[in-house]
C-alpha cells in the first residue's frame, strides 16, 4: 500500500477498501511505514517499509515470503456481507 508524503492527508489517512479486498484474500499485505496505514484493523499483520527506501521496500517483500496469512474465519467482521449490514444498519438509524 503506498500513499504520498507529498500529500500530508495521506500520510495521516487512507482508504481500506484495497487493504480488506488483500486481507480477505489471503494475500500479504506491505505498506509504506506511515500512521494511516499503521491505524487499520489487523494492522499487525502488515509488514512495513520505510518510504523511499528501497533496500527496507525489499527486505520487507523478503520478509513475507515467510509469513502465514490470516484466514478468512479470523476475517469474517471485514466480509463484504458484513460491511454492508454495517452500513444498512447505520442508514436506518
Amino acid at each position: 500500500m503506498l500513499n504520498s508524503d507529498e500529500d500530508k492527508h495521506s500520510i495521516s489517512h487512507t482508504s481500506p477498501l484495497k487493504y480488506f479486498e488483500y486481507l480477505y484474500a489471503g494475500l500479504g499485505v506491505i505498506a509504506v511505514d506511515y500512521p494511516s496505514h499503521r491505524s487499520l484493523p489487523y494492522s499487525k499483520n502488515i509488514r512495513f517499509f520505510t518510504n523511499k527506501n528501497s533496500k527496507s521496500f525489499i527486505d520487507t517483500l523478503q520478509d513475507m515470503s515467510n509469513e502465514s496469512m490470516l484466514k478468512k474465519d479470523d476475517l469474517e467482521s471485514i466480509s463484504l456481507e458484513n460491511r454492508a449490514k454495517k452500513i444498512i444498519t447505520f442508514l436506518s438509524t
